[in-house]
């Protein structure tokens, strides 16, 4: 009988264990859907409209899409500076940010103040994209492609991040100051991409790639020094 008893007791511990531990892993579960961040939102499109000033951060300069306004383009968005605008971006009130840019032909836009510029993914130039202020950067998390202007006004352009980058585009890129600081990855040259530093080219962490492809060998003259 006491054996039974014993057996008893001990079915019962075990039971009473798996409830402890299911509800302690339970517990676990919610207090990490607490506190685990929240995914972020679906990047929106802010087109340009120049209605109101030169100024970026001016919700009545943009639209965003589905035709609602309020905002200004942040690092999750992207941005379009369309032809035809009565006026285009060139003051700012901080630094602007943004995931794609895109200035299409015929429109500009001007970094100035001395204002930095970051777009985390890719920049399409296809009219201008101006710097007025030597001590200004331009930071690009993936691929520059130009196809018109790119006036460096002494500035630096970093190539950052984690993803393999591309410098590409039909027209030469004069770059005054270029560091690449790629966290191992690549920067490529795309066929007929020529490119000219007209100051330094740095690279602190990642590689060049001069030989992407082989169909038309890329051009790069350094005027300063190639600083390794």
């Amino acid at each position: 009988m006491k054996r039974s008893w014993l057996v008893y007791g001990i079915i019962v511990a075990i039971l009473l264990l798996g409830v402890a531990v299911n509800w302690s892993q339970a517990r676990q579960e919610e207090i990490y859907k607490t506190t685990e961040s929240p995914p972020p939102p679906p990047p929106s499109t802010f087109t340009w409209t120049g209605n109101s000033s030169t100024n970026w951060h001016n919700y009545d300069n943009w639209t965003r899409q589905g035709g609602a306004t309020g905002n200004c383009p942040d690092a999750n968005d992207i941005v379009n500076i369309p032809a035809g605008r009565p006026r285009y971006p060139m003051t700012y009130n901080g630094n602007p940010v943004c995931k794609y840019l895109r200035i299409y032909s015929g429109a500009s836009m001007t970094l100035s103040g001395g204002y930095d510029l970051t777009v985390l993914y890719d920049i399409t130039i296809s009219g201008s994209l101006s710097v007025t202020n030597p001590g200004s950067y331009i930071s690009c998390g993936r691929k520059w492609t130009n196809y018109h202007v790119f006036n460096h006004g002494q500035s630096r352009v970093y190539f950052n991040g984690s993803s393999h980058s591309r410098i590409e585009g039909n027209a030469v890129t004069h770059f005054y100051n270029l560091y690449l600081a790629k966290n191992y990855a690549t920067v490529n040259l795309y066929p007929l991409t020529n490119f000219h530093v007209v100051n330094n080219l740095t690279i602190t962490k990642g590689r060049l790639n001069l030989s992407y492809s082989s169909a038309t060998d890329p051009t790069i003259n350094i005027t300063g020094d190639l600083i390794l």
